[in-house]
């Protein structure tokens, strides 16, 4: 008797659950020209790659649940940095360091506010300057041969963009190759303020032995960028990423860099009723398994 009225009684709640928390209305990739929090996805995309830069690692900034970096750990308890984008309504978020510590794999949760929008790369390159590009920094290159480290071609110049990859609420994007935005040329300025950043965990020093900060860092890169309109109240799974063949100038295949990446989102704060509805099953099953005991001990 307890199985059944378990079956009969917990399952329906539970899809009860999932019909009252399933979005209401999907998410939609932004066209890259489209305009998002005022400004263009380019100009988003250079405040990710400095945001990149400069955000804290923390003393422990390769450890998978202790960097204070939100693309270095893997479980979202960082990601709450995403708000400093510098861009009311605009949340960033992103990927893994997958060749230098081993995750390419992750799914991470965050809680974002309503009426945001989620800014992403589904793969990167840098950024890149002169105290950074090894083997023996600095370097005296240009923002166009800091994207190839002076080698060749920067590997996103051959990339066709075929094998990226966004979902929202299992519905699959289309026409990302589209979504490049890169920034060689004239290059851009990163300010570093402190000796906490992404250089100094990688071991470059951004002042170049001087210790003077703040320290403008002339820099490059490249990637390709998704801005998504903003979500619907509710929780959400967001599921990016791509594959991308790393090749030397000479033609020849170096390694693959793979990108894997979910994001568990809640948008604003969950209803009372929802957070019932979540907990149901849990109190159904439970109040089923004290009155089977106290059936057995009578």
């Amino acid at each position: 008797m307890f199985s059944r009225l378990a079956r009969y009684v917990a399952l329906p709640a539970i899809g009860l659950v999932s019909l009252l928390s399933a979005p209401s209305v999907k998410a939609q990739v932004l066209a890259p020209e489209v305009l998002v929090g005022g400004k263009t996805q380019r100009e988003l995309a250079l405040d990710w790659f400095r945001w990149l830069a400069t955000t804290p690692v923390g003393p422990n900034p390769f450890s998978a649940t202790g960097s204070l970096h939100p693309m270095m750990e893997v479980t979202g308890a960082q990601s709450f940095r995403g708000a400093q984008s510098g861009t009311p309504g605009v949340f960033f978020i992103g990927g893994t360091f997958s060749d230098i510590n081993g995750f390419s794999t992750v799914q991470r949760t965050v809680h974002i506010a309503e009426n945001t929008s989620l800014f992403f790369p589904l793969v990167t390159n840098g950024p890149a300057d002169n105290t950074n590009i090894p083997p023996a920094p600095p370097t005296t290159l240009t923002p166009d041969e800091m994207l190839n480290g002076g080698f060749g071609t920067d590997y996103l110049t051959s990339f066709d963009g075929s094998q990226l990859f966004t979902e929202v609420n299992g519905i699959a994007a289309t026409g990302l190759n589209a979504h490049r935005q890169t920034f060689g040329g004239a290059g851009f300025d990163v300010v570093y303020t402190n000796t906490d950043n992404l250089n100094a965990a990688f071991g470059f020093d951004v002042t170049l032995g001087t210790g003077i900060f703040p320290s403008s860092v002339l820099s490059a890169a490249d990637g390709y960028f998704v801005a998504l309109a903003p979500l619907s109240k509710g929780f959400h799974t967001i599921h990016f990423g791509s594959t991308t063949d790393f090749v030397a100038p000479d033609g020849t295949f170096q390694r693959t860099f793979t990108q894997d990446i979910t994001y568990l989102v809640t948008v604003g704060a969950p209803e009372p009723v929802s957070i019932a509805l979540f907990l149901a099953p849990s109190l159904v099953v439970g109040l089923l398994l004290m009155t089977k005991t106290r059936k057995e001990s009578v």
